[in-house]
């Protein structure tokens, strides 16, 4: 299904514009509209945080206080449009707040709340997330791109920092081993593949799982699509997974990797680190994953 809703998560950060105009651009590919979200903190939660510091102590903020803050919101939410309306210009997208299904479109919503909150039920309700990668990882944003991949049940395409997007040259590399995840990644990306231009990269390792789907069953599958695939010498078992997909990616100059993610419990991957875990700090091309 070509998507037609597409959610981005925008806090305005400069890092973030590549993936901004990365949705604008497929928008007007798909003719879809871009939901771009800008969550703002609630001012009586900072206040309450605040007066935890007081070892429970009393506090009673002056109206300044609360006045300020929502004057800082309020410079947010100003400085961040603008990112936005700047970069729809430059793109060509149309600015309107609601679908057509007739043309690419794109809206700017703000809200007072937290970003998982507004990603999990917006979200839900999308065809395709785009969130940008985190130059600086962090606890917060950790918590965002999970609350993404797990709570929505959308692919989601997560785009390098930058402040430019760089096109899609419509080669694919497809990071397979048969599990659920990968199949929902695969199929969720049909749309990317039209090119037809695909490298299948597979072989034996501990997160195969069966029943094993072999790498020509997915290009026979991708074939009845009109998709042209074409399956890559196995990686070795002993060598990083995450380092063979990217070094892959960078010898066929990949415009996209497509993987599942999270294969092993979040928990495990947390603890011990992971194919995904990499992919959210390292890569350097979008990466198109589902849980």
């Amino acid at each position: 299904m070509t998507p037609k809703i597409i959610m981005m998560p925008f806090n305005g950060s400069d890092h973030e514009l590549a993936a901004l105009e990365t949705a604008f651009l497929l928008a007007m590919k798909w003719k879809a509209h871009v939901a771009v979200w800008h969550a703002l903190p609630n001012p009586e939660e900072i206040i309450t945080i605040y007066s935890s510091f007081l070892m429970g102590a009393p506090y009673l903020p002056d109206e300044s206080s609360y006045a300020e803050l929502l004057k800082l919101n309020e410079k947010s939410r100003k400085e961040t449009q603008q990112k936005f309306i700047k970069t729809a210009q430059k793109v060509g997208i149309t600015c309107d707040d609601y679908p057509t299904g007739k043309k690419a479109s794109a809206s700017f919503r703000t809200t007072v709340d937290s970003a998982q909150n507004v990603i999990t039920f917006h979200g839900c309700l999308s065809d395709l997330i785009v969130i940008s990668r985190n130059p600086e990882q962090n606890l917060v944003y950790d918590e965002i791109i999970h609350s993404v991949l797990f709570d929505t049940g959308r692919p989601v395409l997560l785009v390098p920092p930058g402040d430019s997007a760089k096109p899609m040259n419509g080669k694919t590399l497809i990071a397979w081993n048969g599990s659920r995840e990968a199949i929902h990644a695969v199929t969720a990306a049909l749309p990317f593949l039209t090119s037809g231009n695909v490298k299948i990269l597979t072989g034996e390792s501990d997160s195969w799982s069966g029943p094993a789907i072999m790498p020509q069953d997915l290009a026979d599958y991708l074939k009845a699509h009109e998709i042209h695939a074409e399956t890559l010498m196995p990686w070795i078992n002993h060598t990083p997974l995450d380092s063979i997909i990217l070094s892959s990616a960078k010898k066929l100059d990949a415009g996209l990797i497509v993987m599942g993610a999270y294969g092993h419990s979040r928990l495990r991957e947390m603890i011990m680190g992971g194919v995904t875990a990499h992919m959210l700090k390292h890569a350097d091309v979008p990466v198109l994953m589902m849980h």
